[in-house]
């Protein structure tokens, strides 16, 4: 759809408007030019999603600075950010009085030199109350009636909390994406109880996302016929991780464990910190399974090079010793890792599995 908004619109900068005449103002800045009236540009309206992001807490705010610019280019979406009063200064909106209030914006790129550009909206709603079942009924409400109809419904939860948020939004939600990277392992069960829960909605975490590569590495190596007899002899799982939080490595054990116990065999899982890493606090650094009935039995090792976007693979059995190689391993940024979980529906089996046996760890 072309249109021709207001410069300011059209340029990101947020335009305070009536909570409650949202849409009428969003059909006034897309209304194509008249004939004859001059407009900033030609643009082209998209939008594959709605996604709504719960900011309600700098930290939160800072985690979706790191995933949303990046996003309006792979999936352009109608932006809902559901916030509290954090001071204009820092969440970068004017100052408003008290109660709700609302600021639309457009979220612009140019696909190709010399097209027009593409662009999204992005509505915020601040509110001016303290946190509650209250504030999240009002906030939730709001969100629900700007929904563009007939497309997907996203919900991005980049800090902690948010359950009750979930609870309000579980009947119009596709998805719900939890950032669990840099919380206490027992962040995990708002994602366990997302994934219990009855319904449709799906469920999702880019901590999650962040262990696709080493999934990828691990189950590779298993095609090496050498490498099958360890599978039948498997007897502990370690995961050695930079100091900070541990889900990421959590999850990868989990995963791990719950695809290969069974009713007849338990692992010893265990998670391993490690001092004097270049890696960023909580990155995977290693996961290693040993096999066998004693120690300086068969292993499989998959390690992280520090400073290098390669891992390093050895493996020995009885059978079998294979040199140490280097396989590429590019770690996704913040905004792919959140594309992705958008675009892709993970196995919600498998995710169970894998929360479920991690969270035994905490």
């Amino acid at each position: 759809m072309a249109g021709g908004g207001g410069a300011d619109f059209l340029s990101g900068v947020p335009i305070a408007v009536d909570p409650g005449a949202i849409e009428r103002e969003l059909a006034r800045l897309w209304k194509p030019a008249e004939p004859g009236e001059e407009v900033a540009s030609a643009v082209t309206r998209a939008c594959l999603s709605n996604l709504i992001v719960y900011l309600p807490d700098e930290a939160a705010l800072e985690r979706a600075e790191a995933c949303l610019p990046g996003l309006a280019r792979r999936f352009p979406s109608r932006r809902i950010l559901l916030t509290r009063r954090m001071g204009a200064e820092r969440s970068g909106l004017p100052s408003r009085g008290s109660g709700l209030a609302a600021w639309i914006s457009a979220v612009c790129h140019v696909p190709a030199p010399g097209a027009p550009p593409i662009c999204c909206e992005q509505i915020a709603l601040e509110l001016e109350s303290p946190p509650g079942d209250e504030s999240f009924e009002t906030l939730a409400g709001a969100a629900v009636q700007l929904l563009v109809p007939d497309v997907p419904v996203n919900l991005f939860v980049p800090s902690d909390g948010g359950d009750r948020l979930v609870e309000l939004l579980a009947q119009v939600l596709d998805r719900v994406v939890f950032d669990s990277r840099a919380l206490a392992l027992t962040g995990l069960r708002r994602l366990a109880a997302a994934l219990s829960a009855a319904g449709p909605c799906g469920a999702d975490d880019l901590a999650w996302r962040a262990g696709a590569g080493w999934r990828r590495a691990l189950c590779d190596l298993f095609d090496d016929p050498g490498a099958r007899p360890l599978l039948g002899t498997l007897r502990s799982v370690d995961v050695a991780h930079a100091r900070g939080s541990p889900v990421r490595a959590a999850l990868l054990a989990g995963w791990l464990a719950s695809r290969l116990e069974g009713p007849a065999r338990r692992l010893a899982v265990a998670l391993r910190p490690v001092d004097g890493e270049s890696l960023p606090p909580g990155e995977v650094r290693s996961a290693r399974l040993e096999a066998g009935r004693g120690p300086g039995g068969a292993f499989l090792e998959v390690q992280r090079l520090p400073g290098k976007d390669v891992l390093r693979v050895q493996h020995l059995t009885k059978v079998a010793c294979v040199l140490p190689h280097a396989i590429p391993f590019r770690p996704e940024g913040d905004s792919e890792l959140l594309g992705s979980a958008i675009e892709r529906t993970t196995h919600q089996g498998v995710l169970r599995a894998a929360v479920e046996r991690a969270l035994r760890l905490a």
